[in-house]
């Protein structure tokens, strides 16, 4: 893609600046401007995000946040993580668009004007020349006026366009592409404008041609269109390319920016932890942790998910995006931190590689596999959790076969991610293991759970029906019997009933056992096989 007309010399800056892969450079400012989002009106709100990108390509200090309210996803949640984190930091509140506008015009073009129907268009030239979209609505107001004090020109209208017209014209960044609701009116904009990513909402042809233009294994941030879940996942594989839900992402430039000192993954399992002959083992895996915008609204604070008072009482795994280090890496810091303490292992794998895609619809599967190891490494996981519609049977084996990850845990996308049934094999020395049960409404109970594993296998070493990996799914409110109406709370109904002689384990100390004892307990296979 080529502009078709020359563009002024500070625009081919900008351009070059976005699409260079993404932007290395972070830094953690003195001070932090944080706009007011408490009563802006919403087109306010997509000028202040868009902003806040191109500032955060030189400093993120400007945040967008609600000081005079306290929603549940709340972004000051990670504001304030932040100034813990760098102590001293100044955060100076603003309401006014018009004083960001005069106090960063230096690092802006100028101003994309668009109308209802080109916000998408707006955001993508708004990141690939650094320059805020302001809708055509604020031109003759108190935006209007402060754009004219402060010298900032339009530089391009995007009424009327359409986004092949913007595809076509401008350079964008092939690493990141952003699939966004024109709906959402300042939700993952920043993310974009700051990486210099085309913004889209289209499907079939016209999907597909944007999406074939991305690098092989890089991301696609945002969801499916009309919320299609599978939508989102199978045109990403496709192409090679791995997805991030994203699309309720707020106020996500500067803490992509904020740098971190990431301590080691908490909760690993000691190798020299003994098998116990006579249990079953059972490992509780929290899923949908590929959902950076959850991980970066309520995941961490209610009382349903990490910010569960029953965190620490029982082994448990959350899979989670090695993407978020990039997203957001005072959200990782923070989830390592306050679950190192934990009395009880707390842990995390890897939810689908860099991103999560279907490995059965890709076809550059030494690609997937080198970049997702990249990625485990990055944020410390060796484990990792596959969704597929089908058996992705090659690069399962693929995973297995490298030394960095320690096991591979598979879950389908039907029968409540258990239709394997907890099925085990071995491959290159490492397990490859399907989710057994999933609690969730219309699958299991913490009633029913705690009845089958109870009445499991007990044969750690010879039967690989003595391993069970439960999914637990965090939109489950189960009320029935011992049900207390949230996923953590419905876990600990469950572990407080089970028999000894049932093993809570995290995911990574299950796979350890799996694969120490996998002579007797392959062994076991072939002979059910030969039967």
């Amino acid at each position: 893609m080529t502009a078709s007309l020359p563009l002024p010399t500070f625009l081919l800056a900008a351009l070059l600046l976005a699409t260079s892969g993404g932007f290395d450079a972070a830094a953690n400012p003195a001070t932090i401007h944080a706009f007011a989002m408490d009563g802006a009106s919403d087109h306010t709100l997509s000028l202040m995000a868009g902003l806040s990108g191109v500032v955060a390509r030189t400093s993120p200090e400007v945040h967008l946040g609600f000081r005079d309210s306290d929603p549940a996803a709340d972004p000051d949640f990670w504001l304030n993580r932040h100034v813990e984190n760098n102590p001293g930091t100044r955060v100076v509140w603003q309401d006014d668009a018009g004083w960001f506008l005069e106090h960063y015009k230096p690092l802006l073009s100028g101003y994309v004007l668009y109308d209802d129907g080109s916000l998408n268009q707006a955001t993508s030239v708004a990141g690939a020349v650094g320059a805020v979209m302001v809708h055509e609505s604020l031109v003759g107001g108190t935006v209007g006026a402060a754009l004219a004090e402060s010298g900032l020109e339009q530089i391009e209208d995007v009424r009327g366009r359409s986004s092949d017209w913007v595809f076509d014209r401008y350079d964008f960044n092939r690493e990141l592409i952003y699939r966004q609701q024109p709906s959402k009116l300042h939700q993952l904009r920043a993310h974009a404008v700051l990486n210099g990513g085309f913004v889209f909402d289209a499907t079939g042809a016209t999907r597909d041609r944007y999406l074939a233009a991305q690098r092989p294994q890089s991301l696609v941030l945002g969801w499916g269109y009309e919320n299609d879940e599978q939508e989102f996942f199978s045109s990403a594989s496709r192409h090679n390319l791995m997805t991030v839900p994203a699309d309720f992402l707020q106020s996500s430039a500067g803490p992509a920016r904020w740098e971190v000192v990431l301590p080691p993954r908490p909760g690993k399992a000691d190798p020299a932890t003994p098998t116990r002959p006579d249990a079953h083992y059972v490992a509780f895996v929290m899923s949908d942790g590929d959902n950076a915008q959850w991980l970066t609204n309520t995941f961490a604070t209610s009382g349903r998910w990490f910010g569960s008072p029953h965190r620490g009482a029982f082994p448990m795994t959350f899979d989670l995006t090695p993407a978020l280090l990039e997203i957001n890496p005072t959200a990782l810091k923070y989830f390592y931190d306050q679950a190192g303490p934990d009395a009880q292992p707390t842990t995390f794998v890897t939810a689908g590689g860099h991103g999560i895609n279907y490995p059965s619809q890709i076809n550059d599967i030494a690609g997937y596999v080198d970049a997702t190891v990249q990625a485990m490494q990055r944020v410390d996981h060796n484990v990792i959790s596959i969704l597929d519609p089908d058996n992705p049977a090659e690069a399962l084996d693929a995973l297995a076969a490298r030394p960095e990850i320690a096991g591979v845990m598979f879950k389908t996308n039907s029968g409540g991610y258990a239709d394997r049934h907890g099925e085990v094999r071995w491959s290159s020395g490492t397990a490859i293991a399907a989710v057994r049960y999933t609690l969730w409404e219309g699958f299991e109970t913490p009633d029913s759970l705690t009845a089958k594993l109870n009445a499991a296998p007990r044969d750690a070493l010879h039967d690989p029906a003595s391993y069970s990996i439960v999914n637990v799914h965090p939109w489950s409110d189960i009320t029935d019997g011992h049900g207390r109406g949230d996923p953590m709370s419905n876990v600990a109904a469950i572990v407080e009933r089970l028999d000894n002689g049932v093993e809570v384990v995290t995911l990574e100390e299950l796979f350890l056992h799996l694969s120490r004892n996998q002579e007797t307990l392959s062994r076991s296979v072939k002979d059910d096989a030969s039967k």
